[in-house]
């Protein structure tokens, strides 16, 4: 008898418990973009061959149509790397593609590798994924800080 006063309310707060279990955050987890090595390019230091490491830590795969980054080496801003060619990040996996720096500041780059010694810089990229499908539009932001060996660069000239 007591049970069927309370038949009602125990179904109804079952049903809130499952319909919030079933909810979806649908926001980006992390998705890094970070520069592994330098590649000579053009003898004049306006182009330089990067290859960058794309990181999803996401458990859903991820599709981007372009992604553009912006580059400084010790604190000044060094160039632009425009890549148009469509990539995809399985869950959880990282991958490396082959960029080039479209470099606006050459002198820093002569002014790193006149010096000598010690040829590692620190760096900061800004990177900007982004995909569209149909009208939905995906942009992932991401910045990161590491240092970098610019060697292969005073070796090529």
């Amino acid at each position: 008898m007591h049970l069927k006063r309370f038949l009602p309310a125990l179904l109804a707060a079952t049903c809130l418990l499952f319909v919030g279990c079933n909810t979806r955050d649908a926001r980006v987890g992390e998705i890094g973009v970070t520069i592994l090595e330098v590649r000579p390019g053009a003898a004049d230091l306006s182009e330089v061959g990067l290859t960058l490491r794309f990181i999803n830590e996401n458990i859903m795969p991820f599709g981007f149509s372009r992604s553009t980054h912006r580059v400084q080496f010790n604190g000044t801003p060094v160039g632009r790397i425009m890549n148009e060619s469509p990539f995809g990040l399985a869950p959880t996996s990282t991958i490396t593609r082959e960029v080039t720096l479209q470099v606006e500041n050459p002198a820093l780059l002569r002014q790193v590798l006149a010096e000598g010694g010690d040829r590692t810089v620190s760096y900061r990229i800004e990177s900007e994924l982004q995909s569209q499908r149909g009208e939905e539009r995906l942009r992932v932001r991401n910045v990161a800080n590491g240092r970098l060996d610019l060697s292969p660069l005073a070796a090529a000239r």
